[in-house]
């Protein structure tokens, strides 16, 4: 039986930002190699329907959400503000076009 079935019965829940001991080495590969009988890699992961579909879900939701152009006031990271006035605020933000969506374009 491998690690991760071992531990699917683990109690404890994690979190992305915090995500549980054993989780986070697994993903650091503490536990060796899989018992597949060849190494997963993220590209031989996305043969699978499940982990494809998984990851076009999260990339798809991801892509819905606005991009917002900055401008810096200063030299600290945290110096901003939008770029309203930018010529590429409302194509980004907004629609590039009557028929394409900003999402599209981007």
């Amino acid at each position: 039986m491998s690690i991760v079935m071992q531990r699917s019965r683990v109690t404890e829940a994690g979190t992305l930002a915090k995500p549980t001991a054993w989780f986070a080495r697994w993903l650091q590969g503490a536990y060796g190699d899989s018992d597949v009988g060849f190494e997963v890699t993220e590209t031989t992961s996305l043969r699978f329907t499940a982990v494809f579909a998984a990851v076009k879900t999260i990339a798809e939701t991801a892509a819905t959400l606005p991009l917002v152009l900055y401008e810096r006031q200063g030299q600290a990271d945290n110096d901003r503000r939008r770029a309203y006035a930018h010529p590429l605020y409302p194509i980004l933000h907004d629609d590039a076009s009557s028929e394409v969506t900003s999402q599209v374009f981007r």
